[in-house]
């Protein structure tokens, strides 16, 4: 796996076009990785600056991504072997935690988001160990909350995502699960930003 980051260019017009419409921003990291391997992506906006971060198999080319400079991409199998179960991370998370409600038997549930702060963090909490991790509460936060409506193309019906930024320590419960939860994401949404997990050793 590959774990990259490119700086984004901010100033410009269809940059900020971009930051608002993840459907524009997903098909940019269609652009400069094979779009047929599943990947994780997610914007990240931190005091030196706004970054994209991509997760892939393979190497990205970002010859042809037009909104950030200076990409750089390093090897995320090293810290994949490094996980073990009861060890203490520091974590960030940008989900959209949803739940669906029964339509009836042998009819699709209808998806909802979770629109209340305490809404989206007791949803993270109670599917933590699904992807092999805990959380106490007083052990993370929400960072940033928003929700966002943007259309796939012109004429068709807005996409509304419940967003959360979540950042904290967390502790693992079962390595295997985790590691898979790290590569494969979390949650729905994952084509537009939403589900990458990243951490780094807590101190």
């Amino acid at each position: 796996m590959i774990l990259s980051r490119i700086k984004l260019t901010t100033e410009m017009l269809s940059t900020k076009r971009a930051l608002v419409n993840p459907q524009i921003m997903h098909a940019a990291v269609e652009s400069c990785v094979d779009s047929v391997e599943r990947k994780l992506w997610r914007v990240d906006e931190l005091s030196t600056g706004v970054y994209l971060l991509i997760l892939s198999r393979n190497m990205p080319n970002f010859t042809k991504f037009e909104f950030g400079v200076n990409g750089e991409s390093k090897d995320y199998n090293t810290l994949l072997e490094q996980m073990e179960s009861q060890m203490r991370l520091g974590f960030r998370l940008c989900a959209n935690p949803a739940y669906t409600k029964s339509a009836g038997t042998g009819k699709r549930g209808q998806i909802y988001a979770h629109v209340t702060i305490e809404q989206r963090r007791k949803w993270l909490i109670e599917k933590s160990s699904k992807w092999g991790f805990a959380l106490e509460e007083d052990d993370f936060g929400i960072v940033a909350s928003d929700n966002i409506s943007f259309r796939r193309k012109h004429g068709q019906k807005p996409v509304e995502l419940g967003i959360a930024v979540y950042e904290g320590v967390l502790t693992i419960e079962d390595h295997e699960v985790f590691k898979k939860a790290l590569t494969d994401g979390i949650g729905r949404a994952k084509a537009y930003g939403c589900g990458m997990l990243t951490v780094v050793k807590s101190i």
